[in-house]
């Protein structure tokens, strides 16, 4: 905080009836808290410490700062089991997210040996002294390299506690949309790629999310709040474990999942100092008066983001991309809408569950075992549409899909007209096999069911030695596209029929 000389004229003024006593503590190491607790004007106070008022301040509060940071518990001394299986913790593993049923809450004897550190840490520690940040000491809080939001986010999928591992449906409060597991290929083991979850979510287990953000005095006391949220209310409080897949545990939140909604954890610190004088060093200094006083409570009943967005993002400049909405049902459209937008953009579309396409023969990767004629007929008298498909991995555009229905066969196929084989291996021409008399090639399953004429191929021509379709074209000669699965090589190909309709 800044102060002219004319503010602190004023300051003087307003203490120069107090009598200044510099063994008054305070609360807030900045020039003018230490100038009103102390009784002192700027002119008294430089007297006493021989050094222009706001230099002592500035410079001491930065000094002071320093040695409460250094003085913190080191993170490698929370489990004081290792960088490895402090890693594997935060990213779901370990023996703390591993012994399902074996409840790890604070209460539970059996647990004694497992979590004592952690326990009395908690009773010792939390709430009274300073526990740092594990940058870089675990990978998943680098700030280097993450944290740019000043957020922090556990995501559990199972719980210890309990004769399930599965999280009460009560306790919930969010659903898993998707994962870039790029935002944390060291968790993952993985370069790069994508995971989804909504709608069937993390295989369909409930999910808890909770969160916090730091600024000011609380950025020096984060790793309290690490501590809180992972280790006394999430492992030891309700037993929650494991990672969403993919996905680290606890991490910062640029390299969680995107979820719908995540709880926020806040923490107030109250800092008691005072002013000291070194006979040794022959000058004053400022250092804490007594232990400080460290409390946690939620956000004022607001869900992380809604708490980010009013507190933080003026500050840091981002928004809280990973966490989409607050736990209101609009949440979850907003979760399909990404999951969808995702999946298409890889090429992928949700199955019509309409549609019903049931193969019959297949070559190469495309391989199924060739149906009898028999079992043929029987398949096809279910079809309503009278629709055969042929899928072709290895021909021209224009020939990767092709849709034969059959037309003026109201009683099915004639008795002595084998379709099956005439497709495979022999395209022959017949009185049950004339373009545009007895069949009709499409490229569009839409455009066959109504027999749009405007998109009906329009040139076939017919060949006894090879199979469908020899070189048919959606308007010319279209050689080599044709397959022979008896005597031959053939194309990857596979056939398939129409049970869309079917009852």
């Amino acid at each position: 905080m800044k102060f002219t000389t004319s503010t602190l004229s004023i300051l003087s003024l307003a203490a120069a009836s107090q009598a200044c006593n510099m063994t008054q503590t305070f609360t807030s190491c900045e020039l003018a808290e230490v100038l009103d607790q102390t009784g002192c004007n700027a002119t008294q106070f430089q007297e006493i410490v021989k050094v222009e008022a706001k230099y002592f301040v500035e410079s001491q509060c930065t000094a002071v700062r320093a040695k409460i940071r250094n003085e913190m518990l080191p993170w490698d001394k929370v489990t004081v089991r290792g960088k490895q299986f402090d890693d594997s913790f935060f990213d779901g593993g370990s023996i703390f997210n591993t012994q399902d049923h074996t409840s790890v809450t604070v209460t539970n004897s059996a647990a004694v040996d497992e979590t004592q550190r952690l326990k009395d840490i908690s009773d010792v520690v939390l709430t009274s002294g300073g526990i740092a940040w594990p940058d870089p000491y675990i990978k998943n809080f680098n700030l280097e390299e993450s944290c740019q939001s000043q957020t922090a986010m556990c995501c559990w999928t199972a719980t210890r506690n309990g004769d399930s591992a599965e999280i009460p449906t009560e306790k919930a409060n969010t659903k898993v949309c998707a994962h870039d597991i790029g935002d944390s290929p060291k968790s993952a083991r993985v370069e790069d790629g994508e995971s989804i979850f909504f709608p069937a979510d993390v295989g369909g287990r409930n999910t808890v999310c909770e969160g916090f953000y730091w600024d000011g005095i609380s950025s020096d006391y984060k790793g309290n709040l690490l501590f809180k949220v992972a280790m006394e209310d999430g492992l030891m409080g309700n037993g929650y474990v494991r990672n969403i897949p993919s996905a680290p545990m606890c991490a910062c939140v640029e390299q969680m999942p995107t979820v719908t909604n995540a709880g926020c954890t806040k923490i107030h610190v109250t800092e008691t100092f005072k002013i000291s004088y070194s006979l040794d060093e022959e000058q004053h200094f400022i250092e804490l008066s007594q232990d400080p006083e460290i409390t946690f409570a939620d956000c004022g009943g607001k869900a992380l983001k809604e708490a980010y967005d009013s507190a933080m993002s003026a500050i840091t400049g981002r928004e809280l991309v990973k966490v989409i909405g607050t736990g209101t049902p609009s949440d979850d459209l907003k979760c399909e809408t990404l999951s969808s937008t995702k999946l298409s953009g890889n090429g992928y579309v949700p199955k019509d569950p309409n549609m019903n396409w049931k193969p019959i023969a297949g070559r190469g990767i495309l391989a199924y075992p060739i149906v009898s004629s028999d079992e043929f007929r029987d398949i096809w008298a279910q079809s309503k549409t009278k629709i055969l498909r042929r899928r072709c991995l290895e021909c021209d555009l224009t020939h990767m899909d092709i849709y034969y229905k059959r037309i003026n066969d109201p009683n099915g196929l004639p008795a002595d007209f084998d379709l099956l084989h005439t497709v495979l291996d022999s395209w022959q021409e017949s009185d049950y096999n004339r373009f545009n008399e007895s069949f009709e090639l499409y490229n569009s399953y839409e455009a066959a069911v109504i027999g749009d004429v405007t998109k009906r191929w329009t040139y076939c021509n017919f060949a006894s030695n090879v199979g469908f379709p020899r070189d048919c074209g959606p308007t010319q000669y279209t050689p080599s596209q044709w397959n022979k699965f008896y005597g031959g090589s053939s194309k990857m190909v596979a056939f398939y029929v129409d049970l869309s309709s079917s009852d």
